[in-house]
């Protein structure tokens, strides 16, 4: 199974991301090094991430500090998504 038909976003979507339901555009999806699994690198609109894109010193994508965020693939949707709202904590 490719990593697209896993992840089913791709680099440059536009999406909303974590259980604020920030909006946040797709920079990187695959394997790192600091965790199993796959994983969704996203550059949020506002600085509420947590790095530049990088972690542990290792580079997957570049935005500006805090603007760069880790989530899981279960933890992204598109906008157009009617489930989505559901998703975000209140």
């Amino acid at each position: 199974m490719s990593l697209k038909t896993e992840c089913c976003f791709e680099v440059g979507e536009v999406v909303y991301a974590g259980t604020t339901g920030n909006i946040a555009t797709v920079r990187f999806f695959g394997t790192t090094s600091f965790a199993e699994g796959i994983w969704l690198g996203v550059e949020l609109k506002e600085p509420s991430g947590k790095n530049d894109g990088s972690v542990q010193g290792k580079r997957y994508f570049e935005c500006e500090q805090n603007y760069g965020l880790f989530v899981r693939p279960h933890s992204v949707w598109r906008p157009d998504d009617p489930e989505g709202e559901r998703r975000v904590a209140r």
